[in-house]
This record gives structure tokens, sequence and C-alpha cells, in this order.
């Protein structure tokens, strides 16, 4: 819908995608979810099951693409993360000069050391150069703070010598992206905005003001149950304030 190209180019279930019936490209853009390494997740990692002897394992227990306990090549992804595979497939199958991996920064952390030098052995025996970098949108022209790994593969055969981008600023701010008249469906209504009146001098203490700040914070999965920013505040027929 947003390129305006035919539907059919959607692959669909990555699990299911024949990699030689892919046409060759040339750039690969792809992550795998995040959902099991980010700091918002149980951060289970990258876990796998051998479909032949039921055992689970991490990724970088994997030996020569199998179960480490019965060698079997047959197994599955138990975690979203372990998607990871299946792009490492498609990546080894097409062979594109570059390949861009983007996830979050969670995945250089400490608990996940093991499982991104893993993912960065996969990428150099497959054949690529890897640079890799934490950038922050803020540094990049979005005045949110937003940090992610994006992992540059140039395969081998190619003329290296990539950097990364120096940061810029473009003089956005945040006050630039909000709008002054905004639709009264997204204003509070009922029982929350009464709980909030009642106890608006609590509120106030705890409240942290995001909207008057030039770099917003980072959004996470989690602030939908326990929002630490603030509201726009603005007049209500009931309450006069």
């Amino acid at each position: 819908l947003i390129h305006k190209v035919a539907e059919d180019l959607n692959l669909g279930d990555i699990q299911k995608v024949n990699a030689k019936s892919i046409p060759d490209f040339d750039l690969m853009t792809w992550g795998f979810p995040c959902t099991n390494i980010s700091i918002a997740g149980r951060q289970e990692g990258l876990i796998y099951k051998c479909v032949k002897c039921k055992q689970k394992f991490a990724l970088n227990e994997i030996k020569d693409n199998g179960c480490p306990n019965c060698n079997s090549k047959q197994i599955k992804s138990v975690t979203q993360s372990s998607l990871y595979l299946e792009g490492l497939r498609i990546l080894k199958e097409k062979k594109p000069a570059y390949s861009v991996i983007e996830n979050v920064k969670a995945l250089t952390f400490k608990q996940n050391k093991k499982i991104f030098q893993r993912i960065l052995d996969d990428l150099d025996e497959s054949g690529y150069k890897n640079y890799w970098k934490v950038l922050n949108a803020k540094d990049f022209g979005i005045p949110q703070n937003r940090e992610r790994i994006f992992i540059i593969s140039i395969r081998k055969d190619i003329e290296q010598g990539f950097r990364f981008p120096e940061p810029f600023d473009n003089g956005l701010r945040l006050k630039d992206f909000l709008d002054t008249d905004v639709d009264e469906k997204y204003y509070l209504k009922g029982g929350y905005l009464d709980w909030r009146v009642k106890n608006k001098d609590f509120q106030l203490q705890k409240q942290f003001n995001s909207l008057d700040t030039d770099i917003a914070i980072c959004l996470t999965a989690q602030q939908y149950a326990s929002w630490d920013g603030n509201f726009i505040e603005k007049l209500d027929k009931r309450t006069e304030k």
C-alpha cells in the first residue's frame, strides 16, 4: 500500500519462503523480532527446539547448524526472536552485496553477549565484513531518544571502508510535531477524567513534563499501563479547569 506495488511481492511467512525462488537483489534490509531481547520483554533470548530429541537450546549453543545434543538439522524457533535464522538462511542463499540489520540496543548488553557474537560470526562465515554501532534517532533529525543497533555487512569481495554517518542537528524539536488543534476523540472522558481531577494534587506531584522538552522520551510498550509523561490540559466544561 505504501509503495503502490503488487501485493504478491509480499512473500508471507518467512519460515515457508523458498529462498531459491526469490529474484536476485543487491541489498537486504532485515532484522528479527526484538520481543525476547528488549528490556520491555522477558528477555528469554533466541531459543530453539530440536524436532527429533525435543531438547531446547540457545542460538550460541547450535553446532554445525544443528542440534547440539543429537546433531539433527531439524530445529525450529521457540521464541519470536529466533526467526533470526530464517533471515540468515535467505542471506546465505542469495548472497546480496550488502546487508543491513536493525534491532534494539539490548542486543549489545552483557546478557546477550554470546548471542550477539554468534550473529557477527555467522555473518563473517557467510562471507561478509561487519560494521556495527548503536545510533540514537535524536542525532539524525528525529527529536526522540530512540537507540537502536545497526549492523552493516558488506560482502568480502566488494570494496570496504564503510563509515557510519556523523550526527547532525537539523533544528527540529518536539514542539514542531505537536498539533495545536487536537480532535476531541483524544480527550479524556468519564471515569478516568473524574479520577484525575479528584487526585489532581497527587498527579501533579508525580508528573514529569515531557511536552516542554526539546527531545521526546523513548516510548515503550509498557507506557500504556504506567504513563510517566503528562497530558495537554485544556478547559473542561464540567470542571472549568
